[in-house]
């Protein structure tokens, strides 16, 4: 997928301020994660940032990309015209999703279990 460090920085800082007990952070943050999911992208965006181990990305944020890719893929993954997931983008998160299947955080595995429970249940056998 064609995205910039730039792009997994800014959403990463999203996550992180929307982890923040400060409403005046975590509101704002919040509603650009939201507005985010309409961008072609973005569940590579946040399945990247998921996947990072970097010393950089702290759990939390990892496990909050998970969360908000489960739920993207509720709202988005269905085919509908309207969608900003692509069928080039769905190829890249299924192949990758498969190859973090070995995550050691528990709470970052669960959610990965349900976003391929998710994808699976959308996909299979057309698809995937």
């Amino acid at each position: 997928m064609a995205f910039s460090s730039a792009d997994l920085l800014a959403v990463c800082g999203l996550l992180e301020k929307a982890l923040s007990q400060d409403e005046s952070l975590r509101k704002p943050a919040e509603s650009a994660l939201t507005a985010g999911e309409n961008n072609p992208g973005f569940c590579s965006l946040l399945l990247e940032i998921m996947a990072s181990k970097d010393i950089n990305v702290n759990s939390s944020a990892r496990w909050l990309a998970s969360v908000y890719l489960k739920n993207n893929i509720n709202h988005c993954w269905r085919v509908r015209r309207d969608s900003p997931v692509t069928d080039e983008e769905k190829s890249y998160v299924r192949n990758k999703l498969l190859d973090l299947i070995r995550e050691e955080n528990s709470q970052i595995a669960v959610q990965l279990a349900l976003v391929i429970c998710k994808i699976a249940r959308f996909d299979y056998p057309k698809e995937w």
